[in-house]
């Protein structure tokens, strides 16, 4: 509980990737807190306010241990919520709110890489989505474009290349500095 966190006027997302057994999101609402009734003459009191725990939202077809609500995102009446271990390559869950409770609706895939959805931002008709598996592990980040209601994947944007080149056979690799120098062999 408390691993991504994202609020939106009165409302608020908790995501709870390691809940259960696929993980969960707690999405509260800010609310009037009750008014005590009390005799006498009380000076009035500014009104006060509490988060309201509104509704747990969990993947229900989710894989094991899938972490939906690694990464969580509010986009007007949209709520986003990452699964990065979701299926082979992860998944990214859009629901929509409806009333006090969300519905789901879409889910975005991508064959970027692995652990898709482990982060994700969005605002309007753009989304962005971390893909922490992809390239060797060095990550990426593949941006969706909304037109007609429907998302899309547009771009994806990626790191340099590893600064450090791949090692293979059995020359010696020279390392060190100012008389500590020295050879390692590779095999």
């Amino acid at each position: 509980f408390g691993a991504t966190i994202a609020l939106d006027g009165d409302r608020a997302l908790v995501g709870a990737p390691g809940h259960g057994d696929s993980g969960g999101v707690f999405a509260f609402a800010l609310e009037p807190a009750p008014q005590g009734r009390g005799g006498g003459q009380a000076q009035p009191q500014p009104q006060r306010l509490v988060w309201a725990f509104q509704d747990e939202i969990r993947p229900g077809d989710g894989d094991e241990q899938a972490r939906f609500g690694a990464s969580v995102a509010l986009n007007g009446s949209e709520a986003w919520f990452g699964s990065p271990n979701e299926g082979e390559e992860g998944s990214v869950f859009i629901y929509n709110q409806q009333g006090d409770g969300y519905a789901r609706g879409n889910v975005l895939t991508s064959d970027a890489g692995s652990q898709f959805g482990a982060t994700v931002a969005t605002r309007g008709d753009v989304a962005a989505v971390g893909v922490l598996g992809a390239l060797n592990n060095g990550g990426s980040v593949v941006i969706f474009e909304r037109s007609g209601g429907v998302w899309r994947e547009a771009h994806t944007l990626m790191s340099e290349p590893d600064e450090l080149p791949i090692v293979t056979g059995s020359d010696p690799i020279r390392c060190g500095t100012g008389g500590t120098e020295g050879m390692i062999d590779v095999y």
